[in-house]
């Protein structure tokens, strides 16, 4: 990885070959260049602060979609009780029970029970989700930064909160935030993408 600036020269390798390496594109600033390395094929271009910011706020949306899936599965279930609730009592009060209703709470008990299996699955992913997430973000040298993450993304705190458990004004926390964003995607390479395209926006 080469820096010119606050760009970053990012290259991967892929298994394909291709070209032999033109150097005086990179001389000239193009964005995507090749080499060939007997099979392999080398993959660069330009990362910019943006991009790795961008590349972060990808990353902590995967936990911000799984918590929101977990509180809708979470509200189908109860919306699903409720409604076996007033087709129990409508049970006990018909003195002909037919079919119809019977069959109905069976299914729903059996539909809540999926839901809750489901459930049970994606807050192990989400558990596993924050774990890795704050393990990453343990990596950032700048423990303001470290905090505002956790407590924008580990936590789901909101702007206003954070700023005021951190006694600062909150355009400082959204510019450390913004730094932030882009100090994880830094000390975590894995994020940059490397497969030859740069991340589309979100």
């Amino acid at each position: 990885m080469c820096i010119k600036g606050t760009a970053r020269f990012i290259c991967s390798m892929r298994s394909k070959p291709l070209k032999p390496f033109d150097f005086s594109a990179f001389i000239h600033g193009t964005d995507i260049m090749k080499t060939e390395k007997t099979t392999a094929e080398r993959m660069c271009y330009i990362v910019n602060d943006k991009d790795l910011s961008q590349q972060a706020k990808e990353y902590f949306a995967q936990i911000r979609k799984t918590d929101r899936l977990i509180h809708r599965l979470d509200s189908t279930i109860a919306t699903l009780r409720s409604s076996l609730t007033s087709t129990g009592s409508q049970l006990k009060q018909d003195k002909v029970q037919t079919s119809g209703p019977k069959n109905t709470l069976e299914e729903g008990i059996a539909r809540i029970d999926e839901l809750e299996r489901t459930i049970n699955i994606r807050i192990d992913e989400l558990i596993d989700l924050k774990q890795t997430a704050f393990n990453m973000i343990k990596r950032i040298p700048d423990l303001d930064q470290q905090n505002i993450l956790i407590a924008r993304y580990i936590q789901n705190m909101k702007w206003d909160s954070i700023a005021d458990e951190m006694d600062h004004e909150i355009r400082w926390v959204y510019k450390t935030h913004g730094k932030a964003l882009i100090a994880f995607a830094n000390s975590n390479e894995q994020l940059l993408v490397v497969a030859g395209q740069p991340h589309d926006s979100l």
